[in-house]
């Protein structure tokens, strides 16, 4: 999700699912996906599109 979580529309569509199906539900944006396996020590983020919108995102521990 972009940090107006917005974006992309498919994302968006989860976005609304995960908010009135779950309690608590909710997505991540980028720099949330970023910032938590970082903060844990993880190394070298990287991110791809896969399909459809959908990003992968990998980190190495060194």
């Amino acid at each position: 999700m972009n940090e107006e979580r917005t974006s992309p529309p498919g994302g968006t569509f989860f976005a609304i699912n995960m908010l009135v199906n779950t309690q608590g539900g909710d997505t991540f944006t980028q720099s949330e996906i970023y910032s938590r396996p970082t903060s844990a020590g993880l190394k070298e983020p990287k991110s791809r599109e896969i399909s459809h919108g959908a990003t992968q995102f990998t980190w190495r521990k060194l």
